[in-house]
């Protein structure tokens, strides 16, 4: 993963919402942009691993440096 961002789904779930935008609409903004790396086409939330407490969002380390709105 070399630094890649594994963001839980409640937490994403609320920075979504405070930016207006669902869970949903807002994962697939970044998987446009690339820097999203979804569990399969069209499903963007990956399964819990082992030893994790829920679901979660992997988003690549460049989406740190990135200047989009």
């Amino acid at each position: 993963m070399s630094g890649d961002l594994l963001i839980f789904k409640d937490v994403f779930r609320e920075f979504c919402k405070s930016q207006g935008v669902t869970p949903a609409q807002g994962a697939k903004y970044l998987e446009e942009y690339g820097f999203l790396i979804p569990e399969s086409k069209g499903h963007y939330i990956k399964r819990k691993r082992k030893g994790m407490e829920q679901a979660y969002y992997h988003i690549k380390r460049s989406f740190i440096d990135s200047d989009i709105e």
